[in-house]
């Protein structure tokens, strides 16, 4: 009987470390995107500066 009760609350907190896991991890991987968009802006900045500088040399 004891065993039925405790079951289910082993099996919660399994499932509310895996999820807390996989936020973390996520989160990990949303800080890295957002540098790398940040810099992908940048660049594209960079990129727009130079254009205008050729279409006003034309």
């Amino acid at each position: 009987m004891v065993m039925i009760a405790t079951l289910p609350k082993i099996f919660i907190a399994n499932e509310i470390y895996y999820t807390s896991r996989d936020i973390g991890t996520l989160r990990d991987k949303l800080g890295v995107l957002n540098e790398e968009n940040r810099e992908l802006k940048s660049k594209l900045e960079q990129i727009r500066y130079q254009n205008q500088v050729i279409d006003n040399l034309r």
